[in-house]
């Protein structure tokens, strides 16, 4: 992305996406009912890490609508020339 939009507006989309997600992750799994299902991997995830044991399988999600809200974001609150 910021080889197309420039080094600048790259970091700004590529935070604002992070923000994004994070923001709305909480929503995406409890609208799949898996809110509850997704701490608990989280927390095997973090105890397999302190033992060393096996990793516990890890959740899905797609990237590419926050990514996608960053840019419009982005280009909407970019000053223009």
């Amino acid at each position: 992305i910021g080889l197309c939009v420039g080094p600048g507006f790259g970091l700004d989309i590529q935070l604002w996406a992070h923000v994004l997600a994070v923001l709305f992750l909480p929503l995406y799994f409890a609208r799949g009912s898996s809110l509850r299902a997704a701490f608990a991997r989280t927390g095997r995830l973090f105890i397999n890490a302190l033992t060393r044991r096996a990793p516990a399988e890890l959740t899905s999600f797609r990237f590419a609508p926050a990514i996608f809200a960053a840019v419009l974001w982005v280009s909407l609150l970019a000053e223009r020339p």
